[in-house]
């Protein structure tokens, strides 16, 4: 494998591992806004700015989880994967 496939391989990994994470991030976010709107609590127990809040936090990461994603395709199909 030559040094450029090496460094595109390297990077890939990396990506990897920061989209595992952002996934991690979102499943958080998701859990807990379900807790913020708990659907048998009263209404006035919902912590809805809580859960406001974390959805725009979420919207955000899966922004990045998207743009991600497109990147680790285009280096799998640099890599010929």
């Amino acid at each position: 494998m030559n040094d450029e496939l090496l460094k595109i391989s390297g990077r890939l990994a990396q990506k990897e591992i920061e989209i595992r994470q952002l996934e991690l991030r979102i499943s958080g976010l998701v859990h807990s806004i379900r807790d913020c709107l708990d659907p048998f609590a009263e209404i006035v127990d919902l912590r809805t700015d809580d859960a406001a809040q974390q959805a725009f936090q979420l919207a955000d990461l899966r922004i990045q989880w998207n743009e991600l994603g497109h990147k680790i395709h285009a280096m799998k199909k640099a890599l010929g994967r």
